[in-house]
């Protein structure tokens, strides 16, 4: 049983070792098309959700069965497409928002990394654990403040369009994110008193 635990860590741990480098050459791939269509075009290609202010289109269908009645169809969402002039400070936010949303994913997977690989070594309740599981939690909270970023950002562009005024923006925010933050940080505290319970048994000792 604890042979296919290990194995199961080990594992775990070779994902997240081939996610982390994985992600490494995405960063790089996406950095270069960035730049790429940035340096050769004059517009990037904009595109988010969005609900009209005044509602129109609603039609009323006929009801085929007995089991339903007054079928109304309401368009509620629309993917608003648009290409956007380049300028040095959209550039700047675009890449801002890439890099620490990828330095936020590429702390992840790294802390997540060595966790595992101590619980696969039988290091389960080290003091390496404790910070390495408090970073991640802070990663997992930052997650929440980036995507208002990006909404914030769309928003902006979306009134700088004109059409602010007939379109407001759907915003798809997550609180999960905050929930896993909460999680795992109440985890570090279980392994920090399995750490001083082990470091207590060992002077005692």
């Amino acid at each position: 049983m604890q042979t296919n635990s290990k194995r199961l860590l080990w594992f775990v741990n070779v994902l997240l070792t081939m996610a982390w480098y994985l992600n490494i050459g995405i960063v790089v791939f996406v950095l270069g098309i960035l730049t790429y269509s940035f340096a050769t075009g004059d517009h990037y290609d904009f595109d988010c959700l969005v609900k009209a202010r005044t509602p129109s289109g609603v039609q009323v269908l006929q009801s085929t069965s007995v089991t339903v009645k007054d079928i109304v169809v309401t368009p509620d969402q629309y993917l608003f497409k648009m290409k956007v002039k380049n300028s040095s400070e959209q550039i700047f936010l675009i890449f801002v928002y890439f890099l620490l949303l990828e330095a936020l994913i590429m702390t992840t997977l790294y802390q997540l990394r060595k966790v595992f690989g101590s619980f696969s070594r039988d290091a389960l309740f080290a003091y390496e654990n404790v910070r390495r599981l408090k970073i991640t939690a802070l990663c997992f909270l930052l997650y929440f403040p980036l995507d208002c970023l990006f909404a914030w950002s769309n928003y902006l562009i979306l009134q700088w369009s004109g059409y602010g005024d007939q379109y407001m923006l759907v915003t798809d925010l997550s609180f999960t994110c905050i929930f896993v933050a909460i999680v795992i940080y109440i985890m570090t505290d279980v392994f920090q008193r399995g750490f001083d319970i082990q470091q207590e048994n060992k002077e005692f000792i």
